[in-house]
């Protein structure tokens, strides 16, 4: 049961919250805020620290997660083989590739994967880019612009220009 709650964690912060692996790797319990929906990236790419989202609908399972490992007695919210240190980045896709074939998945995914999800998602659902952007952890718009596929749902929820212009018998 914990292991299960462990991956539940770690992949429900992957997607939800955008983190790469090695700033999920580095977390400590004191980073995440239920109160304000945050989690604090300490020493991001670039040396730079910011704030991304905390999915709401983790929070119970982080809590219970926490629970037990607290007696751990580590830093770290995902502790390594030694509690003194933090997991190794790489495990989190060894994670992943050892439940993609309990579950007989064969599709090209892989942890990375959750990220960009996270951000395609996030425009889709109306985020702008620019906190797309800053959540991530980008210095420039034009890296988050990588993650963004081109979706049918995104392209058919445009509107048309051609759509706004007035009908012939509007003009009279």
């Amino acid at each position: 049961l914990q292991k299960d709650l462990r991956i539940r964690c770690i992949f429900g912060l992957a997607y939800g919250s955008g983190a790469r692996p090695f700033e999920l790797a580095k977390l400590k319990p004191g980073d995440i805020c239920a109160k304000s929906g945050t989690i604090y990236i300490r020493n991001s790419k670039g040396g730079k620290d910011r704030y991304t989202n905390l999915p709401e609908g983790l929070i119970g399972d982080l809590r219970e997660y926490y629970t037990t490992i607290r007696s751990i007695k580590s830093e770290w919210l995902f502790p390594g083989a030694n509690p003194q240190n933090s997991i190794d980045p790489e495990s989190f896709g060894a994670i992943y590739r050892r439940v993609k074939k309990q579950m007989n998945l064969n599709d090209p995914s892989c942890f990375y994967t959750f990220r960009h999800s996270f951000a395609t998602h996030l425009m889709e659902d109306g985020a702008d880019i620019r906190t797309i952007s800053e959540v991530m952890g980008h210095s420039s718009v034009e890296q988050t612009m990588r993650y963004i596929l081109v979706t049918k749902k995104r392209i058919g929820s445009i509107r048309s220009p051609f759509d706004t212009l007035p009908k012939v018998g509007d003009l009279c």
